[in-house]
């Protein structure tokens, strides 16, 4: 399952509130989108992204996914909202699956696509959610957990990796 999260209609697998945030005008606890065009030899899709504002999770909701099988999650962050400091709070992100288990704790977010190998039990439900967020009171423009595009496919590798495996690829490198 493919997923280009800026774009203007969301995504499917972007969860929004009730009513699609409309009770929420300052979005700041609804995702928003955005974009910032700084190389024309990338896809558009990889410059735009959905984000969260300050301490907001972004939540990323996958159903119908095969029980029995392990799958493999595939994100490409976005980070032009802060200036690239790795020592900066704002260019943090933590994932989480299904509340309870922590895919990839506070790192500074990869601008390559990283792939995460995530255990069966994780997709047992047949229902996977994500949720990303920075940590607790980043300030700034409080942009955070930008993530431009995802993939999540059945991992074609053996059931005994575990979620907190992760290998980062170069830009357009096979993950």
């Amino acid at each position: 399952t493919y997923a280009a999260l800026g774009n203007v209609n969301p995504a499917p697998s972007l969860l929004l509130p009730p009513g699609g945030g409309t009770d929420d005008p300052g979005r700041y606890h609804t995702p928003s989108v955005g974009g910032y065009h700084h190389n024309d030899s990338l896809r558009i899709s990889s410059q735009r992204a959905a984000f969260a504002l300050f301490d907001a999770n972004l939540t990323l909701s996958f159903a119908n996914l095969s029980r029995t099988a392990t799958h493999r999650l595939r994100v490409r962050f976005h980070r032009p909202f802060h200036p690239i400091a790795p020592t900066d709070p704002a260019n943090f992100v933590r994932l989480v699956a299904n509340g309870h288990t922590i895919i990839q704790p506070y790192v500074f977010a990869p601008s390559d696509v990283v792939a995460y190998e995530l255990a069966q039990a994780l997709t047992a439900s047949g229902q996977l959610n994500v949720t990303c967020n920075a940590p607790p009171g980043v300030g700034g423009s409080g942009r955070v957990c930008g993530m431009a595009e995802t993939w999540l496919s059945v991992s074609s590798n053996s059931t005994d990796r575990v979620a907190s495996k992760l290998r980062v690829s170069p830009l357009g490198g096979r993950v």
